[in-house]
């Protein structure tokens, strides 16, 4: 469908409750995609300032209104948000989600690793303040979440990625 060019795709998105993660998994949705889309903030109790606003469920919500007001009316049919909570700090966690993938879909198609981790001082720990002065948990967390579990997602990912990829060269 012209409305709906990745239509039949599967995609994870990891860091989607809110920002660029959340951007991305929205526009991918509404263009037909079925995206798995994680993070720690699932729903609404979990919504606080240090979540910054954003949780899985207000994701989801939120396409399945894009869908309804697509340019041309109708309803999208087959693009929608899949939210699984998940800790990228924590390994079994996100082979756990490639596990759910691989059982419900038999595919993936994209992997957009966006997960970081707002380290435990809060953003107005680090906002303002040189390096130098921030304490090591910053750099711990950032390097944790933002830069180890793209690396282990990407390993618990790449299996996959690369059977769907044989699939739709030998079809």
């Amino acid at each position: 469908s012209p409305l709906q060019p990745l239509q039949g795709k599967v995609a994870l998105v990891t860091g989607a409750s809110r920002g660029i993660g959340r951007g991305i998994a929205f526009e991918l949705a509404v263009a037909g995609a079925t995206v798995y889309a994680t993070a720690r903030s699932y729903g609404e109790k979990e919504c606080t300032e240090a979540t910054l606003g954003g949780t899985l469920t207000t994701l989801a919500e939120d396409v399945m209104e894009a869908l309804i007001d697509i340019p041309g009316g109708g309803k999208a049919a087959n693009g929608r948000v899949i939210p699984l909570r998940c800790d990228h700090a924590v390994d079994p966690q996100i082979y756990s989600v490639l596990d759910t993938v691989r059982r419900v879909e038999g595919r993936l198609d994209f992997l957009v690793n966006n997960a970081f981790a707002i380290p435990p001082s809060g953003v107005a720990g680090m906002v303002g303040k040189p390096f130098w002065e921030q304490g090591a948990e910053v750099w711990d967390s950032l390097l944790n979440v933002g830069l180890r579990n793209h690396y282990i997602a990407a390993c618990a990912a790449v299996p996959l990625l690369i059977e769907t990829r044989k699939e739709a060269w030998t079809a």
